[in-house]
């Protein structure tokens, strides 16, 4: 669709209903809907989608990433006056070099999917090793497209014990490398040590998906899923993919205590941030 024709759609949209506009300009509502919060947002963006050197839809991903960088400003700077509580801890740190004040009974994490970080996860086993409780488990979140690899180098330290489904809402997400598209995320379950905690059931579901704080965020409802099934209240958890904070406000809400790590520091600062306010609302 050429930039004027979706000028016009966006225009002709104010005048008449969503569907009339879409079925005139032989587009999707959704494509009616995405201009006009372009115009509303980032009217800037017009010019390039108008010239082809942007499409509606990588103009609707630039303004969810301006909102998204707005928020976490906000959130960061108010975090710079937050004390820590102490439920709570967040170190700007890398896994390699960390030295845990203490062992977890749990660590709930999500490390970065793409290929590249894979090595993060057989360095996460090693440290999961030292830094769990005997019987303690590493609750991993990945991609599927390099799960055979992750079972590897997960092994190399720690003891396979489940493989858990996290649903995520929305239309499926289309993985192009594989052609399927997918609606669901494995949780891996390794343990250090024999696991005699509490059972708990292997599926867990997001209510909506959460990007507002960090571009690879998970949601809040989604991490509670997990630790409310798995974890006992008062019980320690660790995070050292801590990111924008998500497992810990999660954690905080079914009343466990909360230790996370991030190599990004605003990242840090949003976290003690929100989980701040998770102590105090």
């Amino acid at each position: 669709m050429g930039g004027g024709h979706e000028r016009q759609v966006g225009k002709f949209a104010d005048l008449v209903t969503q569907a009339d506009a879409a079925a005139l300009f032989n587009v999707s509502p959704r494509t009616i809907r995405s201009v006009k919060v372009i115009e509303r947002e980032a009217a800037d963006l017009i010019p390039l989608i108008m010239k082809k050197e942007m499409t509606v839809h990588e103009a609707v991903k630039k303004v969810e990433a301006r909102q998204r960088e707005e928020i976490r400003r906000e959130v960061a700077q108010k975090a710079k006056e937050v004390k820590l509580d102490e439920r709570f801890n967040v170190w700007q740190a890398d896994i390699n070099t960390w030295q845990a004040p203490r062992q977890y009974d749990f660590i709930i994490t999500d490390p970065p999917y793409p290929r590249e970080y894979l090595p993060l996860y057989e360095v996460l086993a090693k440290r999961a090793k030292e830094w769990l409780v005997d019987g303690g488990l590493l609750i991993v979140m990945c991609g599927q497209s390099y799960l055979d690899e992750i079972y590897r180098l997960l092994d190399t330290h720690l003891n396979y014990y489940w493989t858990c489904a996290y649903l995520t809402p929305g239309q499926a997400t289309p993985l192009r490398q594989r052609n399927v598209n997918t609606n669901w995320k494995p949780i891996v379950v390794y343990a250090a040590g024999n696991y005699k905690g509490k059972i708990f059931g292997d599926v867990f579901k997001s209510d909506a998906s959460d990007k507002s704080y960090h571009e690879w965020g998970q949601s809040v409802s989604g991490m509670y899923s997990i630790i409310s099934q798995i974890c006992l209240p008062g019980q320690y958890i660790l995070d050292p993919f801590c990111g924008a904070g998500a497992t810990g406000v999660a954690a905080l809400k079914h009343g466990c205590l909360f230790d996370g790590i991030d190599l990004d520091f605003e990242s840090v600062d949003i976290s003690l941030g929100r989980l701040h306010d998770a102590t105090t609302t």
